[in-house]
């Protein structure tokens, strides 16, 4: 990713921005990062209905493009928009998942509420143990 000078845009960042949100999959993931906050990779597979493998390549391009950071809590890794955006990536983002055609063919599926990934996959006792 190229940088800005004088706090400007410069063409290299410009373009790569604009190629990054001409994939489907990465657009819905900033709008739900955009739009909800941090999340976890398994509530965004839910959400777009891809797979884990898929979730994580695209992940790692908004990554290598500093568009998102991410935050590990244990084995979990948590995902959110780069708060240091400069203001004309923000006001793109903004315009663009705005256009309800767009976020009503991004996001496919409710996205989960709670921490989705730490209740994966464990059984939750509510009573005493069986004989």
């Amino acid at each position: 990713m190229t940088s800005t000078t004088n706090g400007k845009a410069t063409p290299g960042r410009v373009s790569g921005f604009f190629k990054t949100l001409s994939d489907p999959t990465r657009l819905g993931m900033l709008g739900l990062l955009f739009d909800q906050g941090e999340r976890c990779v398994c509530e965004l597979t839910t959400a777009l209905g891809i797979s884990q493998p898929k979730a994580s390549r695209h992940l790692g391009v908004l990554r290598r493009h500093q568009l998102i950071l991410t935050r590990r809590s244990g084995t979990w890794i948590y995902y959110r928009l780069d708060p240091g955006l400069p203001a004309w990536q923000r006001e793109v983002l903004k315009a663009y998942l705005k256009n309800s055609v767009i976020s009503s063919t991004i996001i496919r599926h409710p996205v989960p509420g709670g921490n989705c990934c730490a209740t994966r996959g464990r059984s939750i006792k509510t009573g005493p143990a069986p004989f």
